[in-house]
């Protein structure tokens, strides 16, 4: 916890991309994404962007695959 000003808060970092990705596309009024198709291949860009940055990615056979455990 944190205190700032005197005032105690607590600060949430979201270490999650795919995550972070898809609250930033959130529509609240259309209570979902803004536009559904771009935002799918968003966060599908952004878990093997993730999963990249983590070294949890291989090719096999041409074909990229997870590996690996966290």
């Amino acid at each position: 916890m944190c205190v700032r000003r005197g005032w105690p808060y607590r600060r949430a970092v979201i270490d999650d991309l795919p995550c972070t990705l898809y609250l930033l596309v959130h529509d609240e009024a259309a209570e979902g994404p803004y536009d559904r198709s771009r935002a799918a291949l968003l966060v599908r860009a952004a878990a093997l962007i993730d999963l990249a940055l983590r070294g949890r990615l291989q090719e096999q056979g041409g074909r990229v695959t997870v590996c690996g455990t966290e």
